[in-house]
């Protein structure tokens, strides 16, 4: 018996996640650091000191280039998607570009590195809100015929989900990340002419959807993500068990025929 639970120790060790016994501290400590740099660049932008961020962004820029795919073993789309975030913001915060867009820019870097450390609670998610409104105030800007009041709220949504789309290419499969992307490019295709379509209505409804089932995926994800071991742990044990309990009848049928002899 006493082996039998030795070997269901080893057993939850082998199919328990590694995050659930031991991290590996080298990446842990580089992702926190990187974290704390783009903290301190949108900090900076938001103070507006665009030097000083320019100076945080090459520390982050160095560090990156230097552990993004050994120490963190990132992926080449979560690097080019960093990398290219780093561009932006160097290139914006260098402009005469509006202290709005330069502050725009610094979030979504910001929201790019969060999502890249693909922890259970991105950042992203909490924007849920910003991207809603927009859409229910074009909703009732199409039923009431108002244009000007549509164009301010496709502007605003479109505002925030270009601050979330680094984090949404880092997060999403290609598909999930495509069906978001049709619903979008309907809306913005036929803005002009949205108010006199009779699909108007519908294109912002499947918006509408398209958001939703957005979030929605993403806290599927965090849960399969931390359910998924689980299931393999109980299906391990019980195939173990089986196994065991097989063993202890093979066992005691081959005491039983030597006792007869």
């Amino acid at each position: 018996m006493k082996a039998f639970f030795t070997c269901l120790l080893i057993l939850i060790v082998l199919f328990a996640p590694v995050h659930a016994f031991a991290k590996d501290n080298s990446s842990d400590k580089a992702w926190e650091q990187l974290t704390d740099l783009s903290d301190q660049i949108f900090q900076y932008v938001d103070s507006k000191h665009y030097s000083e961020a320019t100076a945080v962004l090459k520390q982050f820029n160095n560090k990156w280039h230097n552990i993004s795919l050994t120490v963190l073993n990132v992926s080449d789309l979560e690097n080019r998607i960093i990398q290219s975030s780093i561009i932006d913001v160097n290139k914006t915060i260098n402009s005469v570009s509006s202290d709005k867009s330069k502050r725009q820019t610094a979030i979504e870097f910001r929201l790019a590195v969060d999502a890249a450390t693909h922890n259970q609670q991105p950042l992203w998610m909490g924007l849920k809100p910003k991207l809603i409104k927009p859409i229910d105030d074009m909703k009732e800007a199409v039923k009431k015929g108002d244009d000007q009041t549509f164009q301010h709220g496709l502007n605003e949504f479109l505002s925030v989900y270009q601050m979330i789309y680094p984090s949404l290419v880092i997060d999403l499969s290609s598909k999930q990340l495509h069906d978001v992307n049709s619903a979008v490019n309907q809306l913005t295709d036929h803005r002009i002419t949205i108010l006199q379509s009779e699909k108007g209505e519908s294109q912002i409804k499947a918006l509408q959807q398209q958001i939703k089932a957005l979030f929605g995926i993403a806290k599927m994800s965090q849960v399969n993500e931390q359910s998924l071991w689980t299931v393999g742990l109980i299906g391990g044990v019980i195939v173990f068990t089986l196994i065991y309990v097989s063993w202890r009848k093979y066992r005691g049928q081959g005491r039983y025929r030597e006792s007869k002899v």
